[in-house]
C-alpha cells in the first residue's frame, strides 16, 4: 500500500468526530477507555489464554507492528529491537498505580502527595526502560545520519517506490 495512502486513512482516523460535543465528556471517556476497568472484554478466540484483554492486546500488536517495522527499515532477517519492547512488563508496572487512577476519577482531591509522586516515578521509569529497550534513540539517530548522508532520497523520494 502507498505510505501516502496509509498516512491519509491515520489522519481520516484520528480527525473522526465522536456524536458528543463536550470536551470534559471526551476526555472522561478516553480515561474510563485507558485506566478504569469496567467489565470482561474477555477474546473469544483460540488465544484466548495468551491475551487478557483489548490494553494487553493494543500492547502487543504496537510492540510487533513497531520491531517489524524496524526490522524492515534495516532488512534484516532477525529482529533487531528485544521482545521487552513494549512488552507485557508495562503492564505489570502500571498495575500497582491503577488504583490511584481509579481515586483520581472518583475524586482528584483524594490523592495523597506520596501516591502522587509514586504514580509519576512509575511512569517516568516506564517510559526511560522503555526507551532503552526499544531503542528509540538509535533509530532516530540512524534515520538523522541516513537523511543527511542521503537527501535526494530523504527529501525528494528519489528512487524510492
Amino acid at each position: 500500500m502507498n505510505k501516502l495512502a496509509i498516512l491519509c486513512l491515520l489522519g481520516l482516523a484520528s480527525a473522526h468526530q465522536r456524536p458528543d460535543t463536550q470536551h470534559r465528556q471526551k476526555m472522561l471517556g478516553v480515561f474510563d477507555q485507558i485506566f478504569v476497568e469496567e467489565e470482561d472484554h474477555t477474546c473469544k478466540a483460540s488465544d484466548a489464554g495468551k491475551i487478557k484483554d483489548w490494553k494487553h492486546y493494543g500492547l502487543i500488536l504496537a510492540s510487533a507492528t513497531y520491531r517489524e517495522g524496524v526490522r524492515g527499515l534495516y532488512q534484516e532477517r532477525s529482529s533487531v529491537i528485544s521482545d521487552q519492547c513494549l512488552g507485557d512488563w508495562l503492564i505489570q508496572d502500571y498495575l500497582p498505580i491503577k488504583p490511584t487512577f481509579v481515586k483520581l476519577r472518583e475524586d482528584m482531591w483524594s490523592i495523597s502527595l506520596a501516591e502522587a509522586k509514586t504514580v509519576v516515578d512509575t511512569f517516568v521509569n516506564m517510559w526511560f526502560k522503555n526507551a532503552e529497550v526499544c531503542q528509540f534513540e538509535r533509530l532516530t539517530d540512524d534515520l538523522k545520519n541516513w537523511c543527511l548522508e542521503n537527501p535526494e532520497e530523504c527529501v525528494f523520494k528519489a528512487g524510492i517506490e
